[in-house]
């Protein structure tokens, strides 16, 4: 009988095959440093356990943009590949529709109110921070240049009617230059009309934000900021381009420094909302009464004020107050002051509240604690009921969510992985902080 020692061997090369094949399956499932690293004394890492990390490792959040001037429609800015774009999102958690893709990141824009297919958004170019505001048309490849591109352009705020935009201009230093007495131009801007801009004032700094027009858009609410600790409030007529300052009133001791911020007009125009922290050690809810000078606090007095944000009508305002390292968000009667009952939303940082142009709901962008991104949510104010008091709090956006580019002239895929309340337009400015 013929010996089996050639089967043996087949069997045992059979066994070794699958044992390097079971090798290769085991690199194959490992983490391949990258060329550039010298990796020394360190395990190999399973592909199992960096997809199971991954989530806490690369973050894709979902920043506020602004909401449709007419539709109960987002736009949101997040990463397309390697830069942030604009997306739309038509839907609570639907996929978000990218609008705008360039080489440069996009974060702030939105739909123009006067027509709301037309797309408004400011980017610099080549990473030079020399910010140019555009228009994008319908159906349009390119976008319109809205700005002299010589100088940096901030829009500060939509005007009541929502048919202008005001926008801060000012030259950018030179090389090897530096300017002694910088200057801001503020002009007023209809984005369908570049060339039918008005300039407003030419302001002494460039530190101007906080922008608020009164409600029949005769003056400006605005802050200058002189630094963390020092910052005034004027009021400016818009048809002579004359301020006055209104706090800390002339004449208040020079020594004594004061911090204000998030400045909007009352809707009958004879106050401020703000926030300051001229009479303690926090920025507290305050409404400042323009004839009297009086300033009267209101709210939480022992936590820090983030944000004052009026609605449209000028009838409730959506307090965001840092509580212990939490966003909580508040609601309060404009008239009386007195809180309303509170909207629920979750827990963690709440910042960027907008509310709806149109609808009486509140947008804003909050960071779950061990979440892995941000995410946006919808707020309507309290509604009686049977059952009390409703506060609905809906989420918008999802951390992963395959996105789609909008049918404008431009290529067309899916599965792409990733003004607010008083007028101030989307993304613009809070004032320095």
């Amino acid at each position: 009988m013929r010996p089996r020692l050639p089967v043996r061997r087949s069997g045992l090369a059979l066994a070794a095959a699958l044992a390097l094949l079971a090798g290769c399956a085991h690199v194959q499932e490992t983490v391949v440093p990258n060329a550039n690293l010298k990796v020394e004394g360190i395990p190999p890492i399973p592909a199992a356990l960096a997809a199971k990390v991954a989530p806490y490792t690369e973050f894709r959040p979902n920043g506020l943009a602004s909401w449709h001037p007419v539709r109960h429609e987002l736009v949101v800015a997040k990463r397309a590949r390697n830069t942030a774009q604009l997306f739309d999102v038509r839907a609570p958690l639907a996929d978000p529709v990218q609008l705008t893709d360039f080489a440069e990141p996009v974060r702030d824009g939105g739909w123009w109110p006067a027509k709301p297919d037309v797309l408004v958004f400011g980017r610099d170019a080549g990473g030079n921070e020399q910010s140019q505001l555009y228009r994008l048309d319908p159906g349009a490849k390119e976008p319109v240049l809205l700005t002299d591109p010589a100088r940096t352009h901030r829009p500060l705020a939509y005007n009541r009617a929502r048919d202008r935009l005001l926008v801060a201009s000012t030259d950018v230093d030179k090389a090897g230059g530096r300017r002694e007495n910088p200057t801001l131009d503020v002009t007023l801007v209809d984005p369908l009309d570049p060339a039918g801009a008005t300039k407003i004032a030419t302001l002494p700094g460039t530190g101007w934000g906080d922008v608020s027009f009164s409600f029949d858009d005769r003056r400006l609410a605005m802050s200058e900021f002189r630094s963390v600790t020092e910052t005034y409030v004027w009021v400016m007529d818009l048809a002579t381009g004359e301020r006055r300052r209104v706090l800390p009133a002339p004449g208040a001791d020079p020594t004594r420094t004061v911090a204000s911020t998030e400045v909007n007009f009352s809707r009958d125009g004879k106050g401020l909302f703000l926030t300051t922290d001229r009479d303690g050690e926090f920025q507290r809810a305050s409404y400042l009464d323009l004839a009297t000078g009086v300033l009267e606090a209101f709210g939480p007095a022992n936590w820090d004020v983030e944000q004052l944000a009026l609605s449209r009508d000028g009838r409730t305002i959506a307090m965001v107050v840092n509580e212990a390292g939490v966003g909580v968000l508040r609601l309060f009667d404009a008239d009386t002051r007195t809180e309303r009952p509170r909207p629920q939303v979750p827990i963690g940082a709440v910042s960027g509240v907008q509310w709806h142009p149109t609808r009486p709901r509140s947008r804003s962008t909050s960071t779950r604690r061990r979440a892995r991104g941000t995410s946006t949510c919808s707020t309507s104010p309290p509604t009686a009921s049977r059952a009390g008091p409703s506060r609905r709090s809906r989420g918008w956006t999802r951390r992963d969510s395959p996105c789609r580019r909008r049918s404008n002239g431009r290529a067309s895929t899916a599965g792409r992985s990733p003004a607010s309340s008083h007028g101030r337009p989307p993304g613009s400015p809070a004032g320095a902080r």
